[in-house]
């Protein structure tokens, strides 16, 4: 990572090594032994040496976690925390783990709340029905409100996390999702990235990975430096990684008007 780590530890038989950094996140490598044929795309090794792959480790926030709620389809639990990051969670083959941070703020957060879709729960087997838009809000000590929609990666994230077909895109749909989103410099605001800017270098519109075996060819100098930081729907619970800048929600909407602190937001069933 840019900020390095702060220790590591091998396991007993040596097989597997953590590492810990600035964020509280955990860095897990499994060893593969000569001959094994487990070397990953885009990944040093040299006949005779062993190959250590990144694989995904458990993880979370590092500060007080101010409130939390069932997103998307019901099946997603969204939390907001004073490490100033909102991330979601699932269920992904039997383990929950993080599949997006759709906010990294510059403020610590209060609270957050899903919008109801009018498409109502789903099976948490199957691929998010994407006919209505998922929302959330979300207040931090700024003493702002704002809305954010999901965008089409994470929808094909979370379709390929419980073993189910990448959707297919509408491409004659009244607006245009958004593919994922990026922060500015100096911003606090997520703006929208389509998959039209792909071509450009702003975003990556095609399905890699975050796992061994699909996407390391995204990151020439291994998978824990991204100079290019881009959107992008991955196979399997997402590296430590991808979670810091690419899996951002765009912001739609800003709400004003508080001028003290907001401890509480909630929305109608309608999600109006």
């Amino acid at each position: 990572t840019c900020l390095g780590y702060f220790g590591g530890v091998f396991s007993t038989d040596a097989s597997c090594m953590v590492a810990h950094g600035f964020t509280g996140a955990l860095h897990l490598w499994t060893c593969s032994p000569p001959g094994s044929g487990a070397t990953a795309p885009g990944t040093a090794a040299t006949a005779g040496s062993h190959t250590w792959t990144p694989v995904h480790a458990l993880g979370g926030h590092f500060g007080a976690v101010a409130d939390a709620c069932w997103g998307v389809d019901g099946s997603c639990l969204l939390t907001v925390s004073t490490d100033q990051t909102a991330r979601m969670f699932t269920d992904v083959q039997g383990h929950w783990c993080e599949v997006a941070r759709p906010q990294v703020h510059g403020h610590d957060f209060t609270c957050v709340r899903a919008i109801p879709n009018e498409s109502g729960p789903s099976d948490a087997s199957s691929s998010p029905d994407t006919s209505s838009p998922f929302l959330y809000v979300s207040g931090s000590e700024e003493k702002v409100l704002r809305v954010f929609e999901a965008p089409q990666a994470f929808l094909d994230t979370l379709a390929m996390a419980r073993g189910a077909a990448v959707p297919e895109h509408a491409a004659a749909q009244p607006k245009q999702r958004a593919f994922g989103a990026a922060i500015p410099a100096l911003g606090l605001s997520n703006k929208a990235v389509y998959e039209d800017d792909a071509g450009s270098g702003a975003a990556n519109g095609g399905v890699g990975s975050g796992m061994p075996g699909g996407g390391f060819t995204q990151y020439t100098e291994g998978p824990d430096f991204a100079p290019c930081a881009a959107p992008a729907a991955i196979q399997g619970p997402p590296l430590e990684e991808h979670l810091a800048q690419n899996t951002l929600w765009p912001e739609i909407h800003k709400l004003y008007g508080h001028g003290n602190d907001v401890y509480c937001v909630a929305a109608t069933r309608d999600g109006r």
